[in-house]
């Protein structure tokens, strides 16, 4: 029986952001003349640096999120218009799911929850005030990868340890969501239950789904 919830951020919760600012038609102005692959690497490239080693307290997030864009902009060979950057960073933070129902369903099946993502410092803190995620997990429940320095499909599988850690429930009883395939056959070889969820499309409900899943489980135990 499933008894406590991991779930990723990005694709899931809310969209990618860096996905968002450098790949989609919404992109940032100045990225019109480069091509698609140059700002896939870049953006990737990027992401990682600031995603993948641990965040120095002492630098706050808003410098943080500053010299990102001045590396991107430096290796582009682009001028950034700022003001165009913060509207469409905060244009693409948008919640996917109804939280007020993921909270409910929460505290009605007495399911513990757990973020665990690959992010970067200042797009997590971003999202995590706009979207108020603080409502469904407590700030000790963020399993982010700028915490630990590595990417939660690593071979070591220090995220998912920690995740177990906190929750306290066994890896068979615990649903891993998230979006990508990689991170899901991860965490099935760390013997998580898994389920990849894309909330991109319409016809998906991240929350009516988990219901559904809930009863199947109480009927089969029943």
């Amino acid at each position: 029986m499933i008894k406590a919830l991991i779930m990723d951020i990005g694709g899931i919760l809310s969209p990618d952001i860096w996905e968002h600012l450098f790949l989609s038609k919404e992109r940032i102005s100045s990225f019109e003349s480069v091509p698609k692959d140059t700002l896939q690497g870049v953006g990737a490239k990027y992401f990682a640096l600031f995603a993948y080693r641990v965040w120095d307290r002492a630098i706050s997030w808003q410098k943080l999120e500053r010299i990102y864009w001045e590396l991107v902009a430096a290796e582009l060979n682009v001028t950034l218009n700022l003001a165009e950057v913060e509207q469409k960073t905060e244009d693409a933070i948008v919640s996917l799911i109804e939280m007020a129902r993921l909270k409910e369903f929460a505290i009605t099946s007495s399911m513990r929850i757990v973020f665990c993502s690959n992010e970067t410092p200042f797009w997590f803190m971003r999202q995590k005030d706009k979207l108020a995620w603080d409502a469904v997990c407590r700030s000790d429940a963020f399993m982010m990868s700028f915490v630990f320095g590595e990417s939660k499909s690593d071979s070591r599988a220090t995220m998912f340890r920690a995740c177990v850690d906190y929750l306290q429930t066994p890896p068979a009883e615990t649903l891993f969501i998230d979006n990508q395939h990689g991170n899901i056959q991860q965490a099935k070889n760390f013997g998580f239950r898994a389920l990849r969820f894309q909330s991109h499309k319409r016809e998906n409900n991240l929350v009516k789904l988990l219901k559904a899943m809930s009863r199947s489980e109480e009927g089969s135990n029943g």
